[in-house]
């Protein structure tokens, strides 16, 4: 399973958005990678 989407956190006391993906494979092979990265202001 694969999971994508946004996430809100709180850094420094300052709301930052961070891109969320996270990727599981079954208790057989068990393998969990999640990842947040810091989404880059997009104002001008």
């Amino acid at each position: 399973m694969q999971l994508n989407g946004a996430w809100r956190g709180i850094v420094n006391s300052k709301i930052e958005r961070f891109e969320h993906t996270s990727l599981t494979i079954d208790e057989d092979r068990y393998l969990r990678l999640v990842t947040y990265a810091k989404l880059l202001d997009q104002t001008p």
